[in-house]
């Protein structure tokens, strides 16, 4: 058996597994406990101390202690790994990964193009358009609102492209999301292209305004949770993404950024299909898609149809979803952990230590101020013997990742702050105090506070 997703609700760990095509949820009591170095202890940390196992009922008790024992100056071990995720530790790993129901979709909304759109922080436009591919059964969808102009009968919809999907036509948006739903309830993991920042929250965020929030258990698995919106910043701009319970998503983009070796000029589909995809090219048209979707509604069913063809295809070719899936099942993680840098790593770390070296315990990761020290790694001997399937790992340079990532290398500089580490900490801390920038090129100062440098920054798409 293997498992798809799993989250901890209250007390119990929630799983959802898929075998033999089937899915199913099993509901477990939830493991709240946590390890503390003590002299009569029967476990072991990687450098030798001794550790007792610390059991709790409930996960009151469990934070109360934990923040107890922060307070008495006690080194917490293994309190910073969620229920759910020891419990498919030790439930599955080792286990195959799951055959997956996956499938790709892309929307297409009715936005005006004459105003700045903020895209998923602006869920006010109606969803025209998605196009849907189930990968477990072959069977392709597209789901559209015509525009009232168009007319079926002068400008209908071509043989050949009715031949390439079920095309399906409503009345109003909230007859297709309805519909939507009903083809995705057997679906393990959506995946999108730039979905993670914007299809997925952008059509949580309809369904719950056109459908109403009781619509939004219908994007999680039976016995899940309301989903979850979470705001952040990136390079400067503010960023959206959800997470559904149960039901995983993956971003094609994301993907390929994760697994594809070196950087790319461009990240558009457009670009990536015709690296890969030749004979699958990202339909153009000239003007905007407003203007396509009323002035010619057949070639703009066509377009939403070829961009869920082209994840098809980069499934087909690159293999990165089961890639994901397989990664993140040797780690015991989740479709989630694919993105980010370490929370895989940390896993594998925390089941080999347990399962390969004698039930070893990782201690939490601490937090460090800004003038604590780093540890350096530590090195843990040699397993001896013959190994088979040994995969090497480079890990990118760090600094010049944030270089580029940043675009922080010296010709970038366009300035700099008279009194620099008092005014670096006015920026961070956002004071009322006024510092003075000296622009490299006028030789000109600016003047304005903490606060107003911050914002400044920050609407510049600037770092200090």
């Amino acid at each position: 058996m293997s498992f798809i997703s799993a989250e901890t609700q209250g007390n119990n760990v929630v799983v959802w597994e898929r075998a033999a095509g089937v899915r199913s949820c099993i509901i477990k009591p939830a493991e709240w406990a946590f390890y503390v170095q003590h002299p009569n202890g029967t476990f072991k940390d990687i450098h030798g101390h001794t550790l007792k196992k610390l059991s709790f009922k409930n996960q009151f008790d469990f934070y109360n202690a934990k923040r107890e024992a922060k307070i008495e100056g006690y080194k917490l071990y293994d309190s910073d790994v969620s229920p759910d995720l020891k419990y498919v530790s030790k439930n599955y790993f080792g286990a195959t990964a799951p055959d997956m129901n996956i499938s790709f979709y892309d929307i297409e909304i009715d936005s005006d193009m004459t105003r700045d759109f903020k895209g998923a922080f602006e869920p006010i436009y109606p969803i025209t358009a998605i196009s849907l591919f189930n990968r477990w059964n072959k069977k392709s969808y597209c789901l559209a609102v015509p525009p009232p102009e168009w007319n079926r009968e002068e400008d209908p919809l071509d043989e050949d492209m009715c031949k390439l999907a079920d095309i399906i036509l409503f009345n109003n948006e909230r007859e297709l999301l309805i519909k939507f739903l009903e083809l995705i309830e057997d679906c393990d993991c959506l995946v999108g292209f730039n979905s993670d920042q914007f299809d997925d929250p952008y059509i949580t965020q309809r369904v719950r305004d056109v459908l109403g929030p009781k619509y939004l258990k219908k994007l999680a698995f039976e016995n899940g949770s309301e989903p979850i919106f979470k705001t952040y910043v990136e390079m400067g701009m503010d960023k959206m993404r959800v997470t559904w319970s149960g039901r995983t998503q993956a971003d094609y983009m994301q993907l390929i950024k994760k697994f594809e070796p070196g950087e790319r000029q461009s990240y558009a589909l457009a670009s990536i299909a015709q690296d890969y995809l030749p004979h699958l090219p990202k339909l153009t048209f000239s003007g905007n898609l407003e203007q396509l979707y009323r002035d010619d509604f057949p070639f703009f069913v066509r377009y939403s149809i070829r961009d869920s063809e082209i994840l098809e295809g980069l499934e087909n070719k690159l293999g990165y979803v089961a890639t994901a899936n397989m990664l993140r099942m040797k780690s015991t993680g989740y479709m989630k952990h694919i993105g980010g840098t370490v929370k895989l790593a940390d896993l594998a770390v925390r089941n080999y230590v347990w399962y390969k070296r004698d039930k070893l315990i990782v201690q939490d990761f601490e937090d460090k101020g800004p003038n604590d020290g780093v540890e350096g790694a530590f090195v843990m001997d040699p397993v001896v013997g013959l190994h088979r399937n040994i995969n090497a790992c480079d890990i990118k340079s760090l600094y010049p990742s944030k270089i580029m990532a940043l675009n922080i290398s010296p010709e970038k500089v366009v300035g700099q702050f008279l009194l620099s580490k008092e005014a670096y900490r006015g920026v961070i801390d956002e004071l009322d105090k006024s510092y003075s920038f000296e622009v490299d090129v006028t030789k000109e100062y600016m003047v304005k506070t903490g606060k107003e440098w911050k914002q400044y920054f920050k609407d510049n798409n600037m770092c200090i």
